[in-house]
Parts: C-alpha cells; structure tokens; sequence
C-alpha cells in the first residue's frame, strides 16, 4: 500500500489494494484499483493514518513513509509500527524515532531494529528502551549499539542488559558500562563478563562491582583484571576475593594485591596465596601480610619455600595465631637471624611438629625470651637432639610447666651442662622419674641449692646407685622434709662419706623404718653427736645386728631417751661388752618391758656395782627365772630398796646360796617379800 500526499488546498491520498477499492469523500470519482480521499485538515489526515489496518502500511510506498511528519509516525499503533519492512523504513529520520514511546518501540520487527543505523538509533529517546524484547536486543547491530548514550544505557531494564550478546557487550564504552545499573551486572553472564572492553572495566562503580558473585569474578580474563584500580581492589568483598583463579591471582600486579583490604583478605584461600608470586608476597606491607591466617599460609608453595631467604620481612609481619600455618619444609630452611627475630607470641603458637623441624642449629638461635614463651606443649615437640643443643641460658628459660612435661627421653638428653643451668623452681616441679632419668654425672653436677629444690617425692624415686653417687656435701645440703622422703634402700646405698656428712637434723628426722637401712658400716662410720641424734621413736626401728653393730664408744654415747625407747629384742642382741658398758644413767633408763629381754646370761655378766644401779621398780619387773640367773655377788650388791622391791616369787626362786647372800638385817618383816 503506498500513501501519496499532495499540497492543495485539501489534502487527498490514493489507497491502492491488490483486492479492493475504497473511497471516502463527499465527492469520488470510481476507479478500477485505486481511490482519491480528500481531507480538509491536519487533524482528519492523522485520523486516516491512525486508522490504517497494518496491511495496509505494509503496502505503503518508501516515498509516502518518508512524507509521514514526526507527528503522524508518533501516532501510529505498535500492530502498524510492526507492519513496517525494512526497505520501508530506509530512510526513517532520528524525529520520526524520537516521538516514539517504549510499547511502539517494542512494536518494530527485530529485522527493522537489526537495520537500524546510528543515526537513527540516536533518535531512539532513553524512556522508549525498556519494553524492547529480547529478539529485538540482540538484533541491534553492536556498532549502532556502541553508539547509545549513557541515558540511553540507563534505559534499559535489568532482563534486557542480560539478553545482550559478547558482541554488544564488547563494543560498550567505560560511560557505557558505568551506565549499567548495579542489579542488571549482578546477572551478567560468563560470557558478557569477559566480553568487557579491558579499558571500560575502570569505569565499573563500586555498587555495580558489590553485586558481583565470586563464579562472576572468576570470568574476568587477566586483561581485564589488570585494569582494575586500586579502589575497585579496596572494594571487593572476600566472597568475591575467593572467587579469583589462580591464573587471575598470579596476574594481579603487586598494588592490586596490596590494595584487599583486611576484611576481604580473609576469602584468600591457600591455593591463591600459593599463586602469588614470593617477590610479591614477601615485600607486602605488613597490615596485609598481618591479616593472613594459618589456614592461608598454609599454602605458601615451592617457589616460597626455595626463597625462605628473602622472606625475613614477610615472617616477622605474621599475626601469631598464623605462623602454625606455615609449611614444615618453610620452617626448616628458616634462617637463624629470622628465628632470633620471632616474637615471643609467634614462637608460643609454633606448634609441636613445627617446633621438631627446627634442627639444633635453629633451636640454638631462639633467644631466652623466645624459649620462655614456649609452652609445655611444644617443649614435649623437641627433639632429644634439640634438648641437648639447648645452652645454660636457654635452659634456664624454659617455663616451670614445660620442664615439668618432659618426657624421660628428654629429660636424659640433658648435658650435665642443662642440668647444672636448670634453676631452683625448674627442679622443684621435676618428678622422681625425669630425676631418675639424670646421669649419676648430672646428678653429681646439682648443686647443694639445686639438690635443695628437688621434691622429697622426687627424691625418694632416685635409684640407689645414683644416689651413691652424689657428693656428700650435696646430702648435707637436703632439708628434713627431703630426708623423711628417702626409703630405707637409698640410705642403704649411701655411701660411708655420705652418711658422715649427714647432719644432726637430718639424723633425727630419720623415722624407725628408715634408721633399718643403715648397715653397720654406715653406724660405725657415725659419730657420737650421730648417733645421740637419732630419734628415740627412730631407735626401736634398728635391728637386732644393727643394735650389736653398735661400736662401744658409740653405744656409750646412747642418750638415757634413747636407752628407755629400746625394745626387748633389742636388749636381748646386746653383746657381753656393750652390757658391760651400761652406765649409771643408761641402766635405770631400761623400761620395764625391755628389761625382759634380757637373758640369764646377759644378766650374769652384768657387774655388781652395775646390777645395784637398777630401780625398785625395774628389780621388781624381772621374772623368778632371771633372778634364779643371778650371781651371788650380785645379789650381795643389792640395795635395800632393791631388796625391798623384789617379789614372793623372785625370792622362792633363789638358790640357797642366793638367799644366804641377802643381808639379814634387811630382811625385817614388812619388806622385800612381804
């Protein structure tokens, strides 16, 4: 159909149809195909072309489309605007298109849309872009859509954006994609993201990038991520952080990386810290290298490791809570000058393994403020090498708890050296069997301070031997408490200069079942002061051959307390000389109970002027069969009161000659045996 105009005084177009004629007018004239309307104004002409079926546009000649004003094109329905060709529209002016709204728009065909040219696409208003379909999208030619303006962008709806293709994608400006609205790049595809100009990817705003997904972020060639700025960096969440490959965290320039903030930093997994280059990594500031986790380092790769030299500044910026991330191969090629420049918080999270891959030569450059902030659980981690490359102010170091958590294995690898650097307190927690686990050297090696400080507990776990083996002046350095701890077999095993520097205090702390460890050298090589130092309650724990071991210059020397606390037993292994040597204190000091354990024959050989030194009482306590065992010198030595004393049944038992030697005239009624 082709509309035709002519400028008269009225206004008259012919409608020719393939079928039918038509006329309207108050005056017509018939013809075979065609037919003359006249219109009167303006207004009659735009109703006539309001009123065309869309069969009728398509019929319409190029000539009579172009003569259509911007007003009449505006007028036009969707179902018309869709029934235009492309060789129709070929000269369709940037005003036709302006007057156009968003659903007419949406009524061009995709072809139409695809024969658009930049001028004409620029007529195109901002608010007629959102109703275009899809098909239309991505029928626009990208060199016509590389034209739009920013408004232009701005005008179409997020589903729209997503319906562009790579090749329209591509052909967009940094304005152009900063026009984008934030929700429609959140739904860009893969292939639109890489589609992105490099140069336009500057231009992407911080609310355009806080949308994008970490699967977007991956999409980004190395190109693209090269362009990024330092600010879009600073941006990036660490969701979107962890989205990165490692082929995109290797291409980032060095302030790219530094630019992540510390918040983001925490999306880093260890496979891309791996990525980043050891030159990179190592000269990062240290707020970066601080905010790295042990799970990041974790992942420090091969090229790390072999450049452990250059990473002094990198290991020193650590967070504490990370260095447990570092690789074991990275902790065993660290330098000592690196070691040395741990800070006592980054070597207390070093963890047990970590602290086994140091070598000796390492452990020997942590300084003594490092080894005191090791726990008890990383000293367990040495080595028993490690223990003995430890030197005297290492060792005195070592926390109280960590030395207490030593192993036995440990605890022997110590030099005499170690041990003789071992303060007080460190060998106050040490237990009988890490004690025990010292050298007869390194026990030698105590001094009578350190001795001190060892636990009676501890003390009494040390094996015989190697208690022989401390020097004598060392044992008169144990307190009481430790004394009372020492088992009846460690004071059999001490040495005779031992037992000679053992003093006063520590004798009488002795109790009855230790005194029976002594053997009879060890009571022969005592002295008197010893000797009298024995408790009393100590004295009934000898034994019989320890009693009779008793040399008679010591036996003298036996306190009055010490006479009265003997036992029967004890009394009955006296030998003849040591009874004979009972004085006129000890004698009366024999209780009553023990007085039964004498024998006839001790009792025989008991000198007279000896015998007259027994109490009433005691006299009274021998038994008639002891009395029967008495000389008659002896008895002829009785006092009065010992006469007095004796019983009806002492007396029955007396021999003729025995009753013949009491003195009658003591014998008056009332005494003795009445």
């Amino acid at each position: 159909m082709v509309l035709s105009v002519t400028n008269t005084s009225s206004t008259s177009y012919v409608a020719r149809t393939s079928t039918t004629t038509s006329t309207t007018s108050t005056t017509s004239t018939s013809a075979p195909r065609s037919a003359t309307v006249t219109l009167s104004s303006a207004a009659q002409q735009l109703k006539a072309i309001m009123g065309l079926t869309p069969a009728a546009i398509a019929g319409l000649p190029v000539e009579k489309v172009d003569a259509m004003t911007p007003q009449q094109f505006a007028a036009l329905k969707p179902s018309q605007l869709n029934a235009f060709s492309v060789a129709q529209l070929v000269n369709l002016t940037p005003e036709k298109l302006a007057g156009l709204n968003a659903s007419q728009m949406a009524g061009f065909r995709p072809s139409v849309m695809a024969s658009l040219t930049a001028a004409q696409w620029a007529g195109v208003a901002p608010a007629a872009m959102s109703a275009l379909t899809p098909a239309q999208i991505i029928s626009i030619s990208p060199d016509v859509l590389k034209t739009s303006t920013v408004e232009q962008i701005g005008g179409f709806a997020d589903a729209q954006i997503a319906a562009l293709t790579e090749a329209q994608f591509g052909q967009f400006s940094a304005d152009q994609i900063g026009a984008i609205s934030a929700k429609a790049v959140k739904g860009l595809t893969h292939a639109q993201m890489a589609a992105i100009d490099p140069a336009a990817v500057p231009s992407l705003k911080p609310a355009q990038l806080a949308g994008l997904t970490r699967q977007q972020m991956a999409s980004f060639s190395t190109q693209q991520l090269d362009a990024f700025s330092l600010e879009q960096m600073t941006g990036l969440t660490a969701t979107q952080v962890s989205g990165f490959t490692r082929t995109q965290i290797a291409s980032l320039a060095p302030p790219q990386i530094y630019a992540v903030s510390p918040a983001a930093l925490k999306g880093l997994t260890r496979s891309q810290l791996g990525a980043i280059a050891p030159e990179t990594l190592y000269a990062a500031p240290a707020a970066f290298v601080g905010a790295l986790s042990a799970a990041q380092v974790s992942g420090l790769s091969a090229a790390h490791i072999a450049t452990v030299d250059d990473a002094g500044d990198f290991i020193a910026a650590l967070a504490p809570a990370a260095m447990k991330g570092l690789p074991l191969n990275f902790v065993s090629r660290m330098e000592s000058a690196q070691i040395a420049a741990l800070t006592p918080a980054q070597v207390g999270q070093l963890t047990p393994t970590q602290i086994r891959a140091l070598s000796p030569a390492q452990i020997d450059g942590f300084k003594p403020d490092q080894i005191a902030a090791l726990s008890a659980k990383q000293i367990v981690g040495f080595s028993p090498a490690q223990i003995a490359s430890l030197d005297d102010a290492q060792v005195a170091k070592i926390a109280s708890a960590a030395i207490k958590a030593l192993s036995l294995s440990q605890t022997a690898a110590f030099t005499v050296d170690n041990v003789d650097a071992l303060t007080v307190e460190q060998i106050g927690v040490l237990s009988g069997a890490q004690i025990s686990a010292f050298t007869g050297a390194e026990l030698n090696a105590l001094s009578a301070e350190q001795l001190a400080g060892v636990s009676a507990k501890a003390l009494a776990a040390i094996p015989p031997t190697k208690l022989a083996e401390i020097d004598p002046t060392q044992i008169a350095a144990l307190s009481t408490d430790q004394i009372k701890g020492l088992t009846a077999v460690q004071i059999e095993s001490m040495t005779e200069g031992q037992v000679e520097a053992l003093t006063v205090e520590q004798i009488g702390a002795l109790s009855d079942k230790q005194v029976v460890g002594f053997t009879d050298a060890q009571i022969d090589a005592m002295d008197a002061t010893q000797i009298r130092a024995i408790a009393d309650t100590a004295i009934k724990g000898l034994s019989e051959g320890q009693i009779r071991s008793f040399g008679l210059d010591l036996f003298e020397q036996l306190s009055t307390t010490q006479v009265a606390s003997l036992t029967p037993l004890q009394i009955a292994a006296l030998s003849p000389e040591q009874i004979t040597r009972l004085g006129m204190e000890s004698l009366p000091a024999i209780s009553i109970k023990a007085l039964s354990g004498f024998s006839g024959e001790q009792l025989a050989i008991i000198h007279p002027i000896q015998f007259a030194l027994f109490t009433p009482e005691q006299i009274a306590a021998f038994t008639p069969e002891q009395f029967e065992s008495l000389e008659v010198d002896q008895i002829e030595a009785m006092t009065p009161e010992q006469i007095g004393a004796m019983t009806e049944a002492q007396i029955a038992a007396l021999s003729p000659e025995q009753v013949a030697a009491l003195a009658l005239a003591t014998l008056s009624p009332g005494t003795g045996a009445a």
